[in-house]
Protein backbone atom coordinates (compact mmCIF):
# COMPACT_ATOMS: atom_id res chain seq x y z
CA UNK A 1 0.00 0.00 0.00
CA UNK A 2 1.49 3.19 -1.27
CA UNK A 3 -0.42 5.15 1.20
CA UNK A 4 0.28 3.94 4.10
CA UNK A 5 3.08 1.52 5.91
CA UNK A 6 3.05 -1.78 6.38
CA UNK A 7 2.50 -1.52 10.64
CA UNK A 8 2.17 -5.40 10.34
CA UNK A 9 5.80 -6.39 9.82
CA UNK A 10 4.91 -9.50 7.80
CA UNK A 11 8.64 -10.99 7.92
CA UNK A 12 10.62 -11.30 5.12
CA UNK A 13 9.99 -14.22 2.25
CA UNK A 14 13.81 -13.65 1.59
CA UNK A 15 14.99 -15.79 4.90
CA UNK A 16 13.03 -18.01 4.42
CA UNK A 17 14.38 -19.13 1.15
CA UNK A 18 17.59 -20.64 -0.14
CA UNK A 19 20.32 -18.20 -1.60
CA UNK A 20 22.87 -18.73 -3.45
CA UNK A 21 26.60 -18.96 -1.94
CA UNK A 22 28.89 -15.97 -3.35
CA UNK A 23 32.59 -16.44 -2.48
CA UNK A 24 35.17 -14.31 -2.31
CA UNK A 25 38.44 -15.28 -2.30
CA UNK A 26 41.74 -13.18 -1.79
CA UNK A 27 45.30 -15.22 -1.39
CA UNK A 28 47.74 -12.33 -0.93
CA UNK A 29 47.50 -8.70 -0.54
CA UNK A 30 50.35 -6.07 -0.13
CA UNK A 31 51.73 -3.98 2.22
CA UNK A 32 49.73 -0.98 1.03
CA UNK A 33 46.56 -2.27 1.83
CA UNK A 34 48.02 -3.16 5.27
CA UNK A 35 48.61 0.32 5.51
CA UNK A 36 44.87 1.61 4.17
CA UNK A 37 42.86 -0.42 6.86
CA UNK A 38 45.37 0.51 9.32
CA UNK A 39 44.30 4.68 9.17
CA UNK A 40 40.32 3.82 8.79
CA UNK A 41 39.00 4.59 11.81
CA UNK A 42 36.86 2.34 13.77
CA UNK A 43 34.38 2.99 16.66
CA UNK A 44 33.67 -0.33 19.12
CA UNK A 45 31.13 -0.67 21.03
CA UNK A 46 30.26 -3.78 23.58
CA UNK A 47 26.80 -5.75 23.34
CA UNK A 48 24.49 -4.53 25.33
CA UNK A 49 22.26 -7.55 25.98
CA UNK A 50 23.01 -11.76 25.31
CA UNK A 51 22.11 -11.73 21.49
CA UNK A 52 24.31 -9.05 20.57
CA UNK A 53 28.53 -9.73 21.16
CA UNK A 54 29.80 -6.46 19.73
CA UNK A 55 28.90 -3.34 17.18
CA UNK A 56 31.65 -1.70 15.36
CA UNK A 57 31.44 1.29 12.70
CA UNK A 58 33.81 1.99 10.41
CA UNK A 59 33.15 5.49 8.24
CA UNK A 60 35.18 6.30 4.68
CA UNK A 61 34.67 9.63 3.12
CA UNK A 62 36.44 8.32 -0.12
CA UNK A 63 37.42 11.79 -0.43
CA UNK A 64 38.39 10.74 -4.43
CA UNK A 65 35.20 11.07 -5.19
CA UNK A 66 33.87 12.94 -2.32
CA UNK A 67 34.69 16.29 -0.70
CA UNK A 68 32.17 15.64 2.58
CA UNK A 69 31.07 13.01 4.93
CA UNK A 70 27.45 13.25 4.52
CA UNK A 71 26.21 10.07 5.83
CA UNK A 72 25.65 9.51 9.31
CA UNK A 73 25.39 6.79 11.95
CA UNK A 74 23.52 6.39 15.61
CA UNK A 75 24.31 4.08 17.90
CA UNK A 76 22.21 3.99 21.51
CA UNK A 77 22.85 2.14 24.14
CA UNK A 78 19.97 0.99 26.98
CA UNK A 79 17.48 2.75 24.47
CA UNK A 80 14.15 3.32 26.29
CA UNK A 81 16.42 3.29 29.30
CA UNK A 82 15.83 0.15 29.84
CA UNK A 83 18.96 -2.54 30.01
CA UNK A 84 19.81 -5.07 27.12
CA UNK A 85 17.70 -2.61 24.57
CA UNK A 86 19.79 -1.25 21.28
CA UNK A 87 18.76 1.67 18.79
CA UNK A 88 20.69 1.39 15.38
CA UNK A 89 20.11 4.18 13.26
CA UNK A 90 21.73 4.71 9.68
CA UNK A 91 21.12 8.22 7.84
CA UNK A 92 22.77 8.39 3.95
CA UNK A 93 22.51 12.44 3.13
CA UNK A 94 22.17 13.89 -0.35
CA UNK A 95 22.33 17.15 -1.18
CA UNK A 96 24.19 18.17 2.19
CA UNK A 97 23.96 16.35 5.38
CA UNK A 98 21.96 18.86 7.18
CA UNK A 99 18.66 16.05 6.73
CA UNK A 100 21.47 13.25 8.07
CA UNK A 101 22.40 15.25 10.53
CA UNK A 102 19.28 16.63 12.33
CA UNK A 103 17.70 12.95 11.68
CA UNK A 104 20.15 11.45 13.42
CA UNK A 105 19.84 13.70 16.46
CA UNK A 106 16.10 13.99 16.48
CA UNK A 107 14.84 11.04 15.20
CA UNK A 108 15.70 8.95 18.39
CA UNK A 109 13.82 11.02 20.65
CA UNK A 110 10.83 11.11 18.39
CA UNK A 111 10.39 7.21 18.08
CA UNK A 112 10.78 7.41 21.75
CA UNK A 113 7.61 9.21 22.50
CA UNK A 114 5.30 7.12 19.83
CA UNK A 115 6.76 4.51 22.00
CA UNK A 116 6.29 6.03 25.37
CA UNK A 117 2.42 6.77 24.58
CA UNK A 118 1.90 2.72 23.87
CA UNK A 119 3.87 1.82 27.13
CA UNK A 120 3.27 4.12 30.25
CA UNK A 121 6.62 2.27 31.80
CA UNK A 122 8.72 4.34 29.27
CA UNK A 123 9.59 7.84 30.29
CA UNK A 124 11.31 10.80 28.75
CA UNK A 125 14.41 12.66 29.74
CA UNK A 126 14.12 16.42 30.39
CA UNK A 127 16.09 17.53 27.45
CA UNK A 128 14.40 15.31 25.33
CA UNK A 129 10.88 16.65 27.08
CA UNK A 130 12.51 20.23 26.21
CA UNK A 131 13.18 19.16 22.29
CA UNK A 132 9.96 17.94 21.59
CA UNK A 133 8.04 21.12 23.09
CA UNK A 134 9.68 22.89 20.26
CA UNK A 135 7.54 21.25 17.75
CA UNK A 136 4.26 21.49 19.66
CA UNK A 137 2.82 24.50 17.07
CA UNK A 138 4.40 22.19 14.27
CA UNK A 139 2.38 18.96 14.60
CA UNK A 140 -0.79 20.60 16.88
CA UNK A 141 -2.53 21.37 13.30
CA UNK A 142 -1.20 18.90 10.64
CA UNK A 143 -0.96 15.99 13.12
CA UNK A 144 -4.76 15.17 12.17
CA UNK A 145 -5.61 15.69 9.20
CA UNK A 146 -3.69 13.87 5.74
CA UNK A 147 -0.19 14.54 4.83
CA UNK A 148 -0.19 15.91 1.62
CA UNK A 149 0.21 12.95 -1.30
CA UNK A 150 -1.35 10.27 0.49
CA UNK A 151 -5.11 9.42 1.14
CA UNK A 152 -5.08 8.46 4.34
CA UNK A 153 -3.82 9.77 7.78
CA UNK A 154 -0.47 7.70 8.67
CA UNK A 155 -1.07 8.24 12.32
CA UNK A 156 -4.82 8.10 12.75
CA UNK A 157 -5.40 5.90 9.53
CA UNK A 158 -6.88 3.09 11.55
CA UNK A 159 -10.34 3.60 13.02
CA UNK A 160 -10.27 3.21 17.08
CA UNK A 161 -11.42 -0.19 17.12
CA UNK A 162 -8.53 -1.24 14.93
CA UNK A 163 -5.76 1.08 16.92
CA UNK A 164 -7.37 -0.90 20.11
CA UNK A 165 -6.92 -4.59 18.49
CA UNK A 166 -2.94 -4.11 17.31
CA UNK A 167 -0.66 -6.49 18.78
CA UNK A 168 2.56 -5.08 20.05
CA UNK A 169 4.40 -5.87 16.61
CA UNK A 170 1.74 -3.70 14.71
CA UNK A 171 1.84 -0.76 17.75
CA UNK A 172 5.82 -0.58 17.50
CA UNK A 173 5.68 -0.01 13.88
CA UNK A 174 2.62 2.41 13.90
CA UNK A 175 5.21 4.09 16.65
CA UNK A 176 7.80 4.31 13.86
CA UNK A 177 6.15 5.34 10.92
CA UNK A 178 4.26 8.16 12.92
CA UNK A 179 8.14 9.41 14.09
CA UNK A 180 9.29 9.32 10.46
CA UNK A 181 6.41 11.08 9.02
CA UNK A 182 6.88 13.89 12.20
CA UNK A 183 10.67 13.68 10.91
CA UNK A 184 9.62 14.56 7.65
CA UNK A 185 7.70 17.40 9.02
CA UNK A 186 10.37 18.53 11.32
CA UNK A 187 13.06 19.05 7.78
CA UNK A 188 10.55 20.92 5.92
CA UNK A 189 11.43 23.63 9.09
CA UNK A 190 14.05 23.90 7.54
CA UNK A 191 17.13 24.41 10.01
CA UNK A 192 20.35 25.30 9.20
CA UNK A 193 19.63 24.98 5.26
CA UNK A 194 21.22 27.50 3.62
CA UNK A 195 20.03 27.18 -0.11
CA UNK A 196 17.25 28.70 -1.74
CA UNK A 197 16.87 26.02 -4.37
CA UNK A 198 16.63 22.48 -2.60
CA UNK A 199 17.29 21.48 0.85
CA UNK A 200 19.04 18.60 1.42
CA UNK A 201 17.59 14.83 1.89
CA UNK A 202 18.09 11.66 3.49
CA UNK A 203 17.35 7.98 3.38
CA UNK A 204 17.14 6.08 6.60
CA UNK A 205 16.78 2.67 8.32
CA UNK A 206 16.40 2.30 11.95
CA UNK A 207 17.01 -1.07 13.90
CA UNK A 208 15.33 -1.66 17.05
CA UNK A 209 16.93 -4.40 19.18
CA UNK A 210 14.82 -5.34 22.23
CA UNK A 211 15.52 -8.36 24.93
CA UNK A 212 11.41 -9.21 26.33
CA UNK A 213 11.01 -10.95 29.34
CA UNK A 214 8.55 -13.59 29.11
CA UNK A 215 6.77 -14.87 32.22
CA UNK A 216 5.48 -18.58 32.01
CA UNK A 217 2.08 -18.93 33.17
CA UNK A 218 2.08 -22.01 34.91
CA UNK A 219 2.26 -21.57 38.51
CA UNK A 220 5.22 -23.48 39.18
CA UNK A 221 6.98 -21.34 36.52
CA UNK A 222 6.29 -18.05 38.04
CA UNK A 223 9.81 -17.53 39.48
CA UNK A 224 11.78 -18.04 36.02
CA UNK A 225 12.06 -15.98 33.19
CA UNK A 226 12.89 -16.60 29.77
CA UNK A 227 14.31 -14.36 27.20
CA UNK A 228 13.42 -13.67 23.72
CA UNK A 229 15.24 -10.96 21.85
CA UNK A 230 13.36 -9.39 18.62
CA UNK A 231 14.54 -7.45 16.22
CA UNK A 232 12.33 -4.70 14.47
CA UNK A 233 13.64 -3.41 11.71
CA UNK A 234 11.95 0.05 10.90
CA UNK A 235 13.01 0.94 7.17
CA UNK A 236 13.01 3.48 4.84
CA UNK A 237 12.04 2.14 1.36
CA UNK A 238 15.26 2.73 -1.13
CA UNK A 239 17.48 0.70 -3.33
CA UNK A 240 20.39 1.00 -5.62
CA UNK A 241 20.40 5.16 -5.24
CA UNK A 242 22.85 6.59 -7.45
CA UNK A 243 22.55 9.79 -5.78
CA UNK A 244 20.46 10.11 -2.13
CA UNK A 245 21.97 6.39 -1.39
CA UNK A 246 20.43 3.03 -0.65
CA UNK A 247 20.80 1.88 3.21
CA UNK A 248 20.00 -1.61 3.30
CA UNK A 249 20.53 -4.54 6.18
CA UNK A 250 21.87 -7.90 5.35
CA UNK A 251 21.38 -10.81 7.81
CA UNK A 252 24.23 -13.40 8.34
CA UNK A 253 22.05 -16.88 8.49
CA UNK A 254 23.52 -20.27 8.63
CA UNK A 255 25.90 -19.53 5.64
CA UNK A 256 23.87 -17.46 3.64
CA UNK A 257 22.68 -13.55 2.99
CA UNK A 258 20.17 -12.27 3.54
CA UNK A 259 18.94 -8.69 2.78
CA UNK A 260 16.11 -7.58 5.29
CA UNK A 261 15.29 -4.26 3.42
CA UNK A 262 12.54 -3.98 0.91
CA UNK A 263 13.60 -2.13 -2.22
CA UNK A 264 11.10 1.18 -3.48
CA UNK A 265 12.83 2.51 -6.49
CA UNK A 266 11.04 3.25 -9.59
CA UNK A 267 12.07 0.33 -11.56
CA UNK A 268 8.54 -0.55 -13.07
CA UNK A 269 9.89 -4.46 -13.58
CA UNK A 270 10.67 -4.33 -10.02
CA UNK A 271 8.44 -2.79 -8.36
CA UNK A 272 5.83 -1.33 -10.56
CA UNK A 273 3.65 0.30 -7.91
CA UNK A 274 6.43 3.34 -6.84
CA UNK A 275 6.98 3.53 -10.87
CA UNK A 276 3.05 4.19 -11.38
CA UNK A 277 3.08 6.05 -7.97
CA UNK A 278 5.51 8.75 -9.20
CA UNK A 279 3.52 9.50 -12.63
CA UNK A 280 0.61 9.75 -10.54
CA UNK A 281 1.70 12.31 -8.55
CA UNK A 282 2.30 14.04 -11.58
CA UNK A 283 5.94 13.01 -11.48
CA UNK A 284 9.02 12.88 -14.23
CA UNK A 285 11.31 9.61 -14.66
CA UNK A 286 14.33 10.39 -16.82
CA UNK A 287 15.93 8.19 -19.09
CA UNK A 288 19.53 9.05 -18.53
CA UNK A 289 20.40 6.09 -16.15
CA UNK A 290 19.80 2.64 -17.08
CA UNK A 291 15.89 2.86 -15.26
CA UNK A 292 15.84 6.75 -14.82
CA UNK A 293 15.89 9.14 -11.95
CA UNK A 294 12.85 10.55 -10.22
CA UNK A 295 12.84 14.16 -11.59
CA UNK A 296 16.98 13.91 -12.43
CA UNK A 297 17.79 13.30 -9.36
CA UNK A 298 17.50 9.72 -7.08
CA UNK A 299 16.09 6.89 -7.15
CA UNK A 300 14.82 5.86 -4.27
CA UNK A 301 10.44 6.65 -3.88
CA UNK A 302 10.55 7.06 -0.17
CA UNK A 303 12.86 9.50 1.53
CA UNK A 304 12.74 12.12 4.19
CA UNK A 305 13.12 15.72 3.57
CA UNK A 306 14.22 17.32 0.00
CA UNK A 307 12.20 20.38 0.73
CA UNK A 308 12.27 23.18 -1.56
CA UNK A 309 11.80 21.42 -5.13
CA UNK A 310 8.43 20.93 -5.05
CA UNK A 311 7.88 18.59 -8.02
CA UNK A 312 10.19 15.81 -6.65
CA UNK A 313 8.46 15.90 -2.94
CA UNK A 314 5.44 15.45 -4.46
CA UNK A 315 6.82 12.15 -6.14
CA UNK A 316 8.42 11.27 -3.11
CA UNK A 317 6.60 9.83 0.40
CA UNK A 318 8.45 8.96 3.79
CA UNK A 319 6.70 6.64 4.34
CA UNK A 320 8.83 3.40 6.19
CA UNK A 321 8.81 -0.71 5.22
CA UNK A 322 7.96 -2.76 8.63
CA UNK A 323 9.97 -6.09 8.83
CA UNK A 324 9.29 -7.83 12.58
CA UNK A 325 11.09 -11.00 13.00
CA UNK A 326 12.25 -12.53 16.21
CA UNK A 327 16.06 -13.80 16.90
CA UNK A 328 17.45 -16.93 15.69
CA UNK A 329 20.62 -18.63 17.61
CA UNK A 330 21.28 -19.04 14.10
CA UNK A 331 21.35 -15.17 12.97
CA UNK A 332 25.58 -14.12 13.15
CA UNK A 333 25.54 -10.77 11.80
CA UNK A 334 23.69 -8.09 10.82
CA UNK A 335 25.44 -5.51 8.48
CA UNK A 336 24.26 -1.61 7.87
CA UNK A 337 25.39 -0.15 4.93
CA UNK A 338 24.74 2.90 2.52
CA UNK A 339 24.95 2.58 -1.44
CA UNK A 340 28.58 3.26 -1.04
CA UNK A 341 28.73 -0.61 0.07
CA UNK A 342 25.96 -2.08 -2.02
CA UNK A 343 26.70 -0.08 -5.40
CA UNK A 344 30.21 -2.20 -5.39
CA UNK A 345 29.40 -5.35 -3.27
CA UNK A 346 26.09 -7.89 -3.93
CA UNK A 347 24.86 -8.45 -0.75
CA UNK A 348 25.92 -12.17 -0.68
CA UNK A 349 28.96 -11.01 -1.28
CA UNK A 350 29.35 -8.91 1.67
CA UNK A 351 28.38 -11.46 3.88
CA UNK A 352 30.48 -14.30 2.36
CA UNK A 353 33.57 -11.43 2.86
CA UNK A 354 32.70 -10.57 6.32
CA UNK A 355 32.04 -14.15 7.41
CA UNK A 356 34.45 -15.94 5.44
CA UNK A 357 37.78 -14.19 5.91
CA UNK A 358 40.50 -16.65 4.02
CA UNK A 359 43.80 -14.38 5.72
CA UNK A 360 42.27 -12.78 8.70
CA UNK A 361 46.04 -12.31 9.37
CA UNK A 362 46.38 -9.56 7.11
CA UNK A 363 43.39 -8.09 9.35
CA UNK A 364 45.38 -8.68 12.37
CA UNK A 365 48.53 -7.27 10.87
CA UNK A 366 46.51 -4.05 10.17
CA UNK A 367 45.38 -3.57 13.09
CA UNK A 368 48.69 -4.54 15.23
CA UNK A 369 49.83 -1.28 13.07
CA UNK A 370 47.11 1.00 14.13
CA UNK A 371 48.05 0.26 17.46
CA UNK A 372 51.86 0.97 16.77
CA UNK A 373 50.71 4.11 14.85
CA UNK A 374 49.27 5.41 17.83
CA UNK A 375 52.01 4.68 19.68
CA UNK A 376 54.76 6.42 17.82
CA UNK A 377 56.71 3.48 18.47
CA UNK A 378 57.49 2.50 14.83
CA UNK A 379 58.28 4.55 11.06
CA UNK A 380 55.94 2.53 8.53
CA UNK A 381 59.32 3.41 6.27
CA UNK A 382 61.38 1.34 8.74
CA UNK A 383 59.84 -2.33 7.99
CA UNK A 384 62.57 -4.10 5.68
CA UNK A 385 61.30 -7.94 6.16
CA UNK A 386 59.51 -9.99 8.30
CA UNK A 387 57.86 -13.36 8.21
CA UNK A 388 54.45 -13.30 8.98
CA UNK A 389 53.02 -16.81 9.79
CA UNK A 390 49.39 -17.69 8.19
CA UNK A 391 48.40 -20.73 10.40
CA UNK A 392 49.30 -20.20 13.76
CA UNK A 393 48.38 -16.56 14.44
CA UNK A 394 44.76 -17.07 12.79
CA UNK A 395 44.19 -20.34 14.95
CA UNK A 396 45.46 -18.71 18.35
CA UNK A 397 43.18 -15.22 17.73
CA UNK A 398 40.26 -17.61 16.93
CA UNK A 399 40.37 -19.67 19.68
CA UNK A 400 40.01 -16.12 21.77
CA UNK A 401 37.57 -14.49 19.40
CA UNK A 402 34.69 -14.81 22.05
CA UNK A 403 36.67 -12.82 24.11
CA UNK A 404 37.51 -10.16 21.61
CA UNK A 405 34.53 -9.77 19.76
CA UNK A 406 34.64 -5.97 19.25
CA UNK A 407 38.12 -6.68 17.63
CA UNK A 408 36.67 -9.27 15.56
CA UNK A 409 33.80 -6.32 14.39
CA UNK A 410 36.24 -3.60 13.91
CA UNK A 411 38.09 -6.06 11.62
CA UNK A 412 34.99 -6.91 9.44
CA UNK A 413 34.19 -2.98 9.63
CA UNK A 414 37.89 -2.41 7.70
CA UNK A 415 37.63 -5.63 5.50
CA UNK A 416 34.61 -4.67 4.14
CA UNK A 417 35.12 -0.80 3.41
CA UNK A 418 38.52 -1.41 2.17
CA UNK A 419 36.84 -3.86 -0.15
CA UNK A 420 34.46 -1.18 -1.50
CA UNK A 421 36.82 1.48 -2.21
CA UNK A 422 39.03 -0.83 -3.76
CA UNK A 423 35.93 -2.00 -6.16
CA UNK A 424 35.41 1.49 -7.50
CA UNK A 425 33.05 3.28 -4.88
CA UNK A 426 32.26 6.88 -5.53
CA UNK A 427 30.11 7.31 -2.50
CA UNK A 428 30.68 7.74 1.01
CA UNK A 429 31.01 4.30 3.06
CA UNK A 430 29.67 4.04 6.16
CA UNK A 431 29.58 0.35 7.41
CA UNK A 432 28.22 -0.74 10.72
CA UNK A 433 28.10 -4.45 11.46
CA UNK A 434 26.56 -5.97 14.60
CA UNK A 435 27.65 -9.46 15.79
CA UNK A 436 24.96 -11.91 17.04
CA UNK A 437 24.98 -14.75 19.25
CA UNK A 438 25.55 -17.46 16.25
CA UNK A 439 29.22 -15.98 16.06
CA UNK A 440 30.57 -19.43 18.03
CA UNK A 441 29.60 -21.25 15.33
CA UNK A 442 31.59 -18.93 13.09
CA UNK A 443 34.34 -19.49 15.66
CA UNK A 444 34.11 -23.10 14.90
CA UNK A 445 33.50 -23.31 11.46
CA UNK A 446 36.69 -21.09 10.54
CA UNK A 447 38.49 -23.25 13.28
CA UNK A 448 38.15 -26.32 11.37
CA UNK A 449 39.13 -24.13 7.91
CA UNK A 450 41.87 -22.95 9.80
CA UNK A 451 43.53 -26.70 10.68
CA UNK A 452 44.07 -27.96 7.53
CA UNK A 453 47.25 -27.67 5.81
CA UNK A 454 48.08 -24.24 4.72
CA UNK A 455 49.57 -23.86 1.23
CA UNK A 456 50.97 -19.81 1.36
CA UNK A 457 53.72 -19.13 3.73
CA UNK A 458 53.22 -14.81 3.55
CA UNK A 459 56.30 -12.92 3.36
CA UNK A 460 56.08 -8.90 3.61
CA UNK A 461 59.33 -7.58 1.60
CA UNK A 462 60.12 -4.10 0.63
CA UNK A 463 55.99 -2.92 1.51
CA UNK A 464 54.54 -6.16 -0.59
CA UNK A 465 53.56 -9.63 0.03
CA UNK A 466 55.33 -12.65 -1.83
CA UNK A 467 54.39 -15.99 -1.75
CA UNK A 468 56.97 -19.28 -1.38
Amino acid sequence: NLNGSNIHGIPSSNLEKGKRRFSVRVQCVDFVQLQRMAEYSVTKHKGSNPFICAVAVCEEKNSTWKKNMEDVTVFHEGYECKEGTSFFGFFDGFHGQISAVTAAKEMPVLVLEQLSKQNPLLSLEKDQVKLLSRFEALFQEDYNRPYPGQAQNIALGLGPKQLENLTKVEQVNLAFTTAFWMMDRVLGLGKDETSKVRWSGCTALLTLSTVVIYQPPHRSYRNRSYPLNTINFQLTSHIDSHFTGNVHAVLYKQGSGFRLTKGFINRFDLNPKEHKHILRSGGAISINKQHGLVEVLTKPTRVLGHYGDRKLKKSVIPVPYSVSLPMDPSYQLLVLASSGLWEVLDEHAVAERALTLDMPETLGVARDMQIQRKQKDINPQSCSRSEVNVKEPMADSLKNVTLDCECLAADICRELVDTALVSGSRENIPVMDILLQGLDVLRKNTQRRVDKPNKYHVIITSGQFSRE
